[in-house]
């Protein structure tokens, strides 16, 4: 899914949990990060707008033109250590 969604993991990857503690409330984790799915608009992409495609048929042609699924940027974020791999299940990025 991340793969297709343009981000690749590496065979290697390491997810951490949050440990806690009374600053954060015991989440493991302070703040927040967004998690996104940037699309560079194209003349394919108009092209699928203009003829009414859906959003789900917008969204496959965004993916085939490269953009990064909400789902791969949650993935990166969690195996570069930045969210839990917990907190992007949570927010549903998964799903």
């Amino acid at each position: 899914m991340a793969r297709a969604g343009g981000y690749g993991l590496s065979i290697d990857a390491v997810f951490y949990r949050g440990r806690g503690c009374p600053e954060c409330k015991g989440r493991g984790y302070r703040g927040r990060i967004g998690i996104f799915q940037v699309i560079s608009w194209n003349e394919t992409l108009s092209q699928a707008l203009l003829s009414g495609a859906t959003g789900q048929e917008i969204e496959r042609v965004a993916i085939e033109s490269g953009a990064p699924t909400v789902t791969a940027d949650a993935i990166r974020k969690a195996a570069e250590g930045i969210i839990t791999i917990d907190e992007a299940i949570r927010v549903g990025a998964m799903g």
